[in-house]
């Protein structure tokens, strides 16, 4: 009977044993388990506190280059609209021109006075005399000395924002000052581009006659 009462006693002690081990290590299982992956917040924490984490990687990471500003783009101008209708016309791309206040009639010869004065007083500029510096929103008359061409020949240029207009003698330059009068009285603004006129005939007239009604 002790023998008997031993080993039971022996094996009730094992199974004890046992159930505290298995307790233990389902303890620690579920200890792993709730400090693992399953808690968003913690897995965030480590991420952000260690060196290799994503918020770090992200701030090593090298910024995008800022994206460049659209530019405004313009169609090709249109030939200004005059009569007589100009020679010929190269468009360009641009805002073209329009007098503002301020903005002033130049001249490189004081020959062209009278013109530059004529000019300025009918689209409603600033007549500035002979000079040589230049400004935004400028028209500037010129005579350039071409024997050989038309002297009633011009060539108008309309580009960033100025206006030059140039022909071997002042009467060429008048005629310059004529289109683009008509040009900013017709449409508003000056065209973006080059002009380049001259006379079809060298000499040019109309006849009205008065004498006559036609039925």
């Amino acid at each position: 009977m002790s023998q008997h009462r031993k080993r039971t006693e022996k094996q009730a002690r094992g199974l004890i044993a046992g159930a505290a081990v298995v307790t233990v290590a389902v303890g620690v299982g579920l200890g792993l388990w709730a400090g693992g992956d399953s808690d968003p917040a913690g897995s965030a924490r480590s991420q952000a506190e260690s060196p290799l984490g994503g918020r770090d990687e992200a701030s090593r990471a090298p910024s995008r280059a800022p994206s460049p500003t659209p530019t405004r783009s313009y169609p090709l101008s249109t030939t200004p609209r005059t009569i007589p209708a100009v020679r010929a016309h190269t468009p360009e791309r641009g805002p073209g021109w329009r007098p503002a206040p301020g903005r002033r009639v130049v001249v490189n010869d004081a020959g062209l006075a009278d013109e530059g004065r004529l000019l300025a007083g009918e689209l409603g500029l600033t007549y500035a005399g002979q000079k040589n510096d230049v400004r935004a929103g400028d028209v500037r008359l010129a005579v350039d000395g071409g024997k050989r061409a038309d002297p009633e020949s011009y060539r108008m240029t309309v580009r960033g924002g100025r206006v030059a207009i140039s022909g071997p003698d002042d009467a060429g330059v008048f005629y310059g000052t004529r289109t683009l009068k008509q040009a900013v009285h017709g449409g508003g603004t000056a065209p973006e581009g080059v002009v380049r006129d001259e006379p079809a005939k060298p000499v040019r007239g109309f006849s009205l006659d008065i004498a006559r009604k036609n039925f």
